[in-house]
């Protein structure tokens, strides 16, 4: 009865990590486990870049993604 689990559990990314991921976006749908992990991702939807690198001008969304750069 795999149906009858899945209407009681919260939403999931696919990953085979067992966390439960009751951070849900409004937008996508797409849940996480931390809060924290949610909120970053909402800046997807949104379309801002403040993170600027100053030898070229290209922006990014995220700090972590600037640092790669």
């Amino acid at each position: 009865m795999a149906g009858a689990a899945s209407t009681s559990a919260a939403p999931t990314t696919g990953s085979p990590s067992s966390l439960p991921r009751p951070h849900v976006c409004p937008l996508c749908q797409l849940a996480f486990a931390r809060a924290h992990d949610l909120k970053r991702h909402g800046a997807t939807h949104t379309g801002e870049k403040k993170f600027k690198c100053n030898a070229c001008g290209k922006a990014y969304g995220r700090k972590d993604a600037l640092k790669r750069h």
